[in-house]
């Protein structure tokens, strides 16, 4: 399981079958359409982070993340996707 920090907050987080549930739920679209997941937009970002962070987490700390951490992130989140089990397959 990683850990993701947001402001000085370290939670925990898993990409699975409920994440992708719960990302689904909150855009609106299949993330096994098309390149949802490769396309990552500000709403995108934020649907994802709440849907892999395991730990309760307020949306506001997610809406008030400052762009110089967007990079770590986007890092974060793809070694979290990475590391769910249809990736090493």
């Amino acid at each position: 399981m990683k850990k993701i920090k947001i402001g000085k907050k370290e939670y925990k987080a898993k990409f699975n079958l409920g994440a992708l549930i719960r990302f689904q739920e909150q855009i609106g679209m299949n993330p096994f359409e098309g390149d949802v997941l490769g396309t990552l937009d500000p709403i995108k970002l934020k649907a994802l982070l709440l849907a892999v962070i395991l730990d309760d987490v307020k949306e506001e700390e997610i809406d008030n993340i400052g762009f110089g951490e967007f990079n770590y992130l986007i890092e974060t989140i793809q070694e979290i996707l990475s590391d769910s089990p249809e990736a090493k397959n």
